[in-house]
């Protein structure tokens, strides 16, 4: 299955990428429907505020430069090799987008947009609705779920969302393609706040029974320490994210630190980044002796917050696939000990700290 970024990892990357181009990525996002999630960009020279895809700032483009065809046809290039595929060189203007003519190593030609591919949107490699059905059936199949066939149309361009009954008899409606890759159903309301309730006791702290929407259109949990009250997501508090503390401030000095964790006679490697390293410590040291923990700081690096957060993500890649500590502040920010991932570590460390 594959392990999507959360809505903050996705913060991080865009604050990076936009940190890069010399613009600041504000925090704010936006998904409107059948559109991929948009960042908040400012223009620190201007003021001025766009919007713009995660993909994109990586990419390299600025929102504030308009690319000429030229721009474009490199970048196709670029995108069409990544997916085994060439660009010709021959472009059109059509209605109200620019296509561009790509080829297939058996010979076959395409019409593309730039867009399609920097989405990974191979124009050769799509299905019939029938053998998109039927691959999403073998794998609903086995997860235990069934489709029943029965769709309902979604959003402008009227995609199709299919009802998936689940283990336990509830009735979902899905996309095909989310099915496929392996996406689980949405839990129904009741089961998410069980689960935010269980979540904020581990905290010490516990939900109001108050909720409401974010602007992305999240569910945020009223949540109280009995002293005052704030609102979290569930995916915060299943991490054990205090909702009360100050998020880390890429503009200002950080400190990436890495410690040693013995763990139920287990070891881990626990990293992570912090604008105030002191506080950072008494709070890992506290969550630690909760679960009769016992860890020591091994690595502690001060360096410019934007860097400290480059490192962080890049480790944090490294170690996705692997098993985490189920210890609050390294839930996703650890991974089983091992020689070789420390040199690795500490390879990017000398790398940052060269750059910095």
């Amino acid at each position: 299955m594959r392990i999507r970024d959360s809505i903050e990892e996705l913060i991080k990357r865009s604050k990076i990428a936009a940190h890069k181009l010399g613009l600041n990525a504000t925090g704010n996002h936006r998904k409107e429907p059948n559109q991929k999630r948009q960042f908040e960009i400012q223009n620190p020279a201007t003021g001025e505020i766009k919007w713009a895809r995660l993909s994109h700032l990586e990419f390299g483009s600025n929102p504030w430069r308009v690319a000429t065809v030229d721009d474009q046809l490199d970048r196709v290039k670029r995108y069409a090799k990544e997916l085994g595929i060439e660009a010709t060189g021959i472009q059109e203007r059509k209605r109200n987008a620019r296509y561009f003519e790509v080829r297939h190593p058996d010979g076959r030609t395409r019409l593309t947009t730039l867009r399609n591919l920097q989405d990974q949107k191979n124009p050769f490699s799509k299905q019939t609705l029938e053998e998109q059905l039927n691959d999403a059936k073998a794998s609903a199949k086995a997860r235990g779920l069934k489709i029943t066939g029965n769709f309902q149309t979604q959003g402008k361009g009227n995609r199709k969302i299919f009802e998936v009954v689940t283990t336990n008899g509830r009735s979902v409606y899905m996309q095909l393609n989310a099915i496929r890759r392996g996406f689980a159903p949405r839990i129904s309301e009741e089961e998410q706040k069980e689960l935010a309730s269980m979540y904020a006791q581990k905290m010490g702290i516990s939900i109001t029974g108050k909720k409401k929407r974010s602007d992305s259109g999240a569910t945020l949990f009223e949540v109280t320490n009995g002293i005052e009250t704030t609102f979290s997501q569930l995916s915060h508090l299943k991490l054990g994210q205090n909702p009360w503390q100050a998020p880390f401030k890429i503009n200002k000095t950080g400190y990436f630190y890495l410690y040693e964790i013995i763990h139920k006679e287990n070891k881990f490697l626990g990293f992570g980044v912090t604008n105030n390293h002191q506080r950072r410590h008494s709070d890992h040291l506290m969550e630690c002796r909760k679960e009769g923990a016992a860890i020591r700081r091994i690595e502690l690096i001060q360096m410019h917050g934007a860097k400290c957060l480059e490192l962080e993500t890049s480790i944090k890649r490294i170690v996705k696939n692997n098993k985490h500590v189920e210890i609050i502040g390294f839930k996703t920010e650890s991974a089983p000990y091992t020689d070789e991932l420390i040199k690795k570590i500490r390879a990017k460390i000398r790398i940052q700290i060269k750059d910095n």
